[in-house]
């Protein structure tokens, strides 16, 4: 499933390092890129989230909010999703056996 402020698979991973409080130079050694890269990817999310560079609040703690968000989202659909298609399957035996 695509995630809601279609990050790339990058942005996604970074992000995820950053919402657990990770700093850019660990994230960086991490995914074996360079601090530059994942400010440069940092700030794309920001822009993703609609982020300003407003300081009245953390870029980064926002960002982690609505990640987690989003995060909690996704879970929640995949849930209603797979009750759905349990009910198109027990319709579908029940469909079945009343034709035998």
């Amino acid at each position: 499933m695509r995630n809601l402020y279609n990050l790339t698979k990058a942005e996604f991973n970074i992000m995820l390092l950053a919402a657990k409080g990770y700093s850019k130079k660990y994230i960086a050694e991490k995914m074996y890129i360079s601090e530059t890269t994942v400010s440069t990817h940092l700030v794309n999310i920001y822009e993703k989230y609609g982020i300003n560079k407003d300081k009245t609040y953390d870029q980064r703690t926002r960002a982690a909010f609505l990640f987690f968000q989003q995060l909690q989202i996704q879970k929640k659909i995949q849930a209603e999703l797979s009750a759905i298609n349990n009910q198109i399957r027990q319709f579908i035996d029940w469909m079945e056996e009343s034709q035998c």
